[in-house]
């Protein structure tokens, strides 16, 4: 075997195997993340997926937060059973006055479904979550006439919210489902179509959310708005309808894969997360065997393109590589497949670097 083949074998096994076990380790895991949050593209938001925000505009008119409940209770009023499903994301922990929580409880049961929230513990253990299990529930006039959800979100290690826990586990009580799932389930079987929990698509129990771009995409009215009649009730006629605090002082948003400085409110990732589960349009990591194939692929083909190419036009076919497993990375995301970015990168710069240096001493020498 020629010298210099055996040289680019053996410089590419060495590269493969030290990149692929740190690979294994979990190593770059949040770089890794990140590369992937810029792949997010804008869509188009559902029509039938609307905001009921509860801002700062209906603070400043309403009054103080929290409210009495017979606010929240004459928002349902008004919109009568227009919506096919609402998403109620106001927890009621706790008992109010006897007259209000009755009215409450009356003003969910004529609607045509409302969800309320489940507040989950998530248990941790080496990062994975391992355990989810509720802890905070509405009290037991309401729970009799809705049903619930979890509203958790699950943020990676640089504190991004990128996945929501699609049910509860270890629970021997009662399953528990995401509140997004919930109402997307109400929506599609109002619609004719198959329960979406069949081809729900999860890692661990935990569902990617695929963003359709950055915050306030999705179609918003303000609270005191639908509250005095001014916005009517026929506007949310057969949609979801999603109830939630976007005031800033109420604190319910969070940093997502596209908030670009600018963060989420907690309602707006509850809509995502139920457009991704409409349009079955879910994201998985590739398999670890098909990230350690590529990294013993390319490291082998650019090895073998840098001993035996001339050095100028070799450098332009690893940028051109370069190139085109990027391309292919974004192509494979539209796709639902969130390809390894950060590894291939490192192969194809460690190898040509490598090669270029040997190359540089052999020729050097001779």
């Amino acid at each position: 075997m020629p010298k210099k083949l055996l040289h680019s074998l053996f410089a590419a096994s060495l590269i493969s195997i030290f990149f692929s076990l740190l690979f294994l380790t979990g190593f770059f895991k949040s770089w890794q993340d990140r590369a992937s949050d810029s792949h997010f593209l804008s869509r188009d938001p559902l029509k039938d997926i609307v905001i009921i925000s509860i801002d700062d505009k209906s603070i400043q008119a309403i009054g103080r937060w929290p409210w009495n409940r017979s606010v929240h209770a004459q928002l349902l009023e008004k919109l009568e059973k227009k919506p096919v499903a609402i998403g109620y994301d106001v927890s009621f922990p706790e008992p109010s006055t006897a007259s209000d929580d009755a009215r409450l409880a009356a003003a969910i049961a004529q609607t045509r479904k409302t969800v309320l929230p489940l507040e989950a513990g998530l248990v941790t253990v080496n990062g994975k979550i391992t355990s989810v299990r509720r802890v905070l529930e509405p009290i037991s006039e309401l729970e009799a006439v809705a049903e619930e959800g979890i509203v958790n979100t699950v943020a990676g290690s640089d504190s991004i919210t990128r996945q929501v826990p699609a049910y509860s586990f270890n629970d021997d009580e009662q399953q528990d489902e995401h509140f997004s799932l919930v109402l997307a389930r109400t929506y599609m079987l109002a619609n004719g179509k198959p329960d979406p929990s069949k081809s729900l698509k999860t890692d661990n129990g935990l569902m990617r959310i695929n963003f359709i771009g950055k915050p306030d995409s999705f179609a918003s009215y303000s609270f005191v708005d639908v509250y005095n009649g001014t916005i009517p009730a026929d506007t949310f006629t057969n949609k979801i309808v999603l109830v939630g605090a976007t005031a800033v002082n109420l604190h319910d948003n969070q940093i997502t894969s596209v908030s670009y400085g600018h963060p989420m409110s907690g309602v707006e990732i509850h809509a995502n997360a139920i457009q991704t589960i409409l349009q079955n349009k879910y994201l998985m990591d590739e398999k670890i065997w098909q990230s350690i194939t590529a990294i013993w692929v390319l490291a082998f083909i650019t090895c073998l393109v840098m001993a035996y190419v001339p050095i100028i036009p070799a450098t332009a076919l690893v940028i051109l590589g370069v190139i085109g497993y990027l391309i292919y990375s974004f192509v494979s995301f539209d796709h639902g497949i969130i390809r390894n970015i950060i590894f291939p990168l490192f192969i194809f710069v460690t190898s040509y670097i490598t090669l270029a240096l040997y190359r540089y001493f052999v020729e050097y020498n001779q």
